[in-house]
């Protein structure tokens, strides 16, 4: 069953740009992203998100396609940023030597799904729509254990020992967007102030924050970077991105309300009731350099703690993006 889930879905993310695009001679690319626990200076590693995959197509395109009716905009006219991306994330409770159930830890959980989304601006470049459909599964289909287990032989790492206790196979269907408006451009600085939300059965949440650019192009969004490259002059640009939010649904914390039983059929134990924190902060620290054919970007994630059990964490990211188009 979880080869050809995967199969499924490759084919389908990377099926959209083709069919979505056709005549399109606007750019293209593809970009490769790794989260990882690894990359970051905390000294704890392995536990809670401990790794994340995303392998997307992202194209620009000004006529209109059948994706504007599943994901539309207030904004008419103008080109959208699309991103048709196959996803892949992993959490693990901290102590991957224990093979009994950790009920006050993070479940041993993967979720594996196909990612359609589009960044649209007003007229004036001041504000930005995304939006966002995920279809995927969630459980063993998700191929979590063995990513993990290949990548720990791999780089001679601790064996996880708890898989077996993993969350059971569910669908992923989730529809996200958010709003953003630039409250402030002045020299290479940009202020912009955002609200957004999830809803579906992965997550459901509401969400407050604000993005700092600092950017020398005329750009007000990260989204719109690519968009004001000149040629031959690779551009840096720095951005500092904090966010509180309210969580309404966590399936792969709560899930165990839901589905008591693991892959293995132990009975799951429910969290404590209250240990799920409602009100989470975090906040993204990114640095990049972005051309014409060739871009990377590093960034540094913190988030506060999920369950009052748990701690706050922290993992890097590293983001290569290459223009096929």
């Amino acid at each position: 069953m979880r080869v050809p889930i995967l199969t499924a879905l490759l084919l389908l993310c990377f099926s959209i740009p083709a069919t979505a695009q056709q005549h399109n001679p606007e750019p293209v690319f593809l970009r490769f992203t790794h989260d990882n626990d690894c990359i970051s200076p905390t000294p704890k590693k392995d536990r809670y998100y401990t790794a994340g995959t995303q392998l997307a197509v992202d194209w620009r395109q000004t006529s209109n396609t059948w994706i504007n009716t599943l994901l539309p905009s207030p904004f008419t006219g103008g080109a959208s940023w699309y991103r048709a991306a196959l996803m892949q994330h992993i959490q693990t409770p901290q102590n991957l030597k224990d093979r009994e159930l950790q009920p006050k830890d993070y479940p041993y959980a993967a979720t594996l799904y196909g990612s359609l989304q589009r960044k649209n601006y007003s007229a004036a470049g001041d504000q930005e729509v995304t939006s966002s459909f995920w279809l995927g599964m969630m459980g063993p289909a998700a191929l979590g254990e063995e990513t993990q287990k290949a990548l720990h032989r791999m780089l001679h790492f601790k064996e996880p020992l708890g898989w077996q206790h993993q969350i059971v196979n569910n669908i992923v269907i989730n529809y996200n967007t958010a709003y953003a408006l630039n409250v402030l451009k002045k020299g290479p600085s940009r202020l912009n102030v955002q609200a957004g939300l999830e809803a579906g059965s992965l997550f459901s949440n509401f969400q407050l924050g604000a993005e700092w650019l600092v950017t020398h192009t005329p750009a007000r969004f990260t989204g719109q970077l690519s968009d004001a490259l000149r040629p031959g002059r690779p551009h840096f640009y720095l951005s500092l991105h904090p966010q509180a939010t309210y969580v309404l649904v966590n399936e792969l914390l709560e899930g165990a309300v839901r589905n008591p039983y693991a892959v293995d059929g132990s009975k799951l134990t429910p969290l404590p009731p209250g240990n799920l924190e409602r009100l989470l902060y975090g906040a993204d620290l990114k640095l990049g350099i972005l051309g014409n054919r060739f871009g990377v970007e590093l960034s540094e994630a913190w988030r506060s703690r999920e369950l009052r059990t748990t701690a706050p964490y922290i993992y890097g990211s590293l983001s290569v993006q290459v223009r096929l188009q």
